[in-house]
């Protein structure tokens, strides 16, 4: 009696964390190259982690932006 598991009990949870300049660049490169809703709709998050307010707004739309040290650096990276 041996009674496999069905594949959609297998979801894993993958979040993917750009951080500073060149995070938030590596995560603009996967969004030209996978469509981000789809990997959203699979389970995978993406963010974008800065002390730059400016860089945030170059990040792709479907990714999720995160400021941080806004009050130290006052926005500026």
């Amino acid at each position: 009696m041996f009674n496999p598991i069905p594949e959609e009990s297998f979801q894993a949870n993958i979040k993917i964390i750009g951080v500073g300049g060149g995070g938030c660049n590596a995560l603009n490169r996967i969004a030209e190259t996978e469509n981000v809703a789809d990997l959203n709709s699979k389970g995978v998050e993406m963010y974008a982690v800065n002390t730059d307010a400016q860089a945030l707004k170059m990040v792709n739309a479907d990714i999720q932006t995160v400021q941080i040290g806004a009050q130290t650096t006052g926005g500026l990276g």
